[in-house]
């Protein structure tokens, strides 16, 4: 694996003058360890033009001539073959990239990502920083590997929501022991190993869809165990953020987190579908790095948007007008970013379920209306089962979408209609989970469906109503049995 280090002496000499020296020696020592080069940018930038760096305050349009040079030079030292890229310091010590779409500013390091010019990313980038003790804590020997104790802020009701449930799922089989809090338990996070935030965020906080903080910076506590977060919420990693250097300061291992609005929190659609193809990466590489996970899920959201042309255009001309559907896709795949550690990986462990999950079909099973166009099962519900949710994915031509119908009955009774109109798919009601994307000619759909919970023997059948063509309904598709689950509702006035 071939590793690059970015460093750049005379801004951190001049940011941080009583520990530059022991910071170049924990980069020593984690090149000779990782069999490593290191670049000092500053001193090619000099011998380039003549001048020092000097990264302007954001945002700046100047920021992204400086980027550019340095991508240039990462790839005449390594013709373009690299597998890691380590930026050592905060974006006023190494320049992010400054990128303008519809005349607002985009704050990004993707871009020193794809070295070998085809517009996505396949270069593993992580950024270090923080203060001096956390920049040497994340570039030390001990500080890969996360524990077991995972941690999940969220105030959706996790049966139904279909991000957090996967997370929940797919870390349980890892033999993550998780807990949902849906307000408060800033106590927790001291005792996590990961946290997994779905909410809102700020540069200055976490907090639920009510509006209560989970963490502020101000308020973050001591993270012992030095967790992971990953962190799906607005804007909590831009230029200066203090709840990111809060959290890495305090003891935190790396953050997966955003520099701009998360557009589109809708299932399994924009920041969300980018979680869909992390989680699908994760469940087949446990053993990746967070910031290789990362890397993985945005180049399929790259690949499934069609977004390579455009960002190749936009790396060259540095501003677009491209009007509000791929402005959403672009700020979607630019703003995501890793920082800590840069080989953190999460724990992996022995599964221990949190719910039963009864598959529906062994293999993929076709319907089709005029064809085979029912699927039927049974299951057992006892006194000690919880609600029973019924977890659909289904694969269509997404040009049958509008006249899809697909009726889910139990017992004889129809519980849900779902209609293939875009209306219904990409939307979040209340009791039931929606959602999919287009991909190519396909549209890949996730349903999250409540069904009736008595205790006994039950039917359960799923048919297509309408549709005309075929309906492919997927082996991960399954009816989860959960425990009792607490949810919370919205504050008293």
């Amino acid at each position: 694996m071939k590793t690059l280090i970015l460093v750049n002496t005379h801004t951190l000499t001049e940011i941080y003058p009583q520990a530059s020296l022991d910071i170049q020696q924990a980069v020593e020592a984690f090149a000779h360890r990782h069999n490593a080069q290191v670049l000092d940018i500053d001193q090619t930038y000099r011998a380039k033009t003549g001048q020092q760096l000097l990264v302007p305050a954001y945002p700046n349009p100047a920021l992204t001539a400086i980027a550019k040079e340095i991508k240039t030079e990462i790839i005449s030292q390594t013709g373009g073959q690299l597998d890691t890229l380590i930026l050592v310091g905060d974006e006023s010590i190494i320049p992010m990239w400054e990128v303008r779409l519809d005349d607002n500013p985009v704050h990004t390091d993707s871009f020193y990502a794809d070295l070998d010019g085809d517009g996505l990313p396949e270069v593993t980038t992580t950024r270090v920083l923080g203060n001096p003790e956390a920049m040497q804590r994340q570039l030390s020997e001990t500080a890969e590997v996360g524990g077991p104790e995972a941690t999940i802020p969220c105030s959706e009701d996790t049966r139904i929501h279909l991000e957090t449930q996967r997370f929940l799922d797919a870390l349980a089989q890892q033999g993550h022991q998780v807990a949902v809090l849906g307000r408060g338990g800033k106590e927790r996070l001291s005792e996590s190993d990961l946290i997994i935030h779905f909410g809102h965020g700020t540069p200055k906080s976490l907090s639920n869809r009510f509006g209560e903080d989970f963490v502020t910076a101000k308020g973050m506590p001591m993270l012992p165990r030095h967790p992971i977060a990953i962190v799906d919420g607005c804007a909590t990693t831009p230029p200066g953020s203090a709840l990111l250097r809060a959290f890495l300061n305090n003891g935190g291992r790396a953050y997966l987190g955003s520099t701009e609005t998360v557009w589109g929190m809708v299932p399994a659609r924009h920041t969300n579908q980018l979680v869909m193809h992390f989680l699908d990466t994760y469940e087949a590489h446990p053993d990746w790095t967070v910031a290789s996970l990362l890397t993985a899920a945005r180049a399929e959201y790259a690949r499934v948007a069609l977004l390579s042309e455009t960002l190749l255009a936009l790396e060259q001309k540095e501003t677009m007008a491209v009007g509000w559907d791929a402005y959403t896709h672009l700020t979607t795949f630019l703003q995501w970013h890793a920082y800590g550690t840069p080989f953190a990986r999460l724990h992996l462990g022995n599964a221990h379920p949190i719910f039963a999950k009864h598959p529906l079909v062994k293999d993929t099973v076709s319907l089709m209306v005029e064809g085979q166009n029912v699927i039927e099962t049974t299951f057992n519900l006892t006194s000690e089962d919880g609600q029973p949710i019924l977890f659909l994915r289904a694969d269509w031509l997404d040009s049958m979408s509008d006249s899809l119908t697909l009726r889910i009955c139990q017992n004889g009774e129809t519980l849900h209609e779902l209609k293939g109109d875009a209306h219904i798919i990409y939307q979040h009601i209340e009791d039931i989970c929606v959602g999919g994307y287009i991909d190519g000619e396909l549209y890949h759909a996730y349903w999250l469906l409540p069904l009736q919970r008595k205790i006994g023997q039950h039917c359960l059948r799923i048919e297509l109503v309408s549709g005309g063509r075929q309906l492919s309904i997927l082996p991960e598709s399954a009816i989860e049995i959960w425990p009792e689950w607490e949810t919370i509702e919205a504050p008293e006035e």
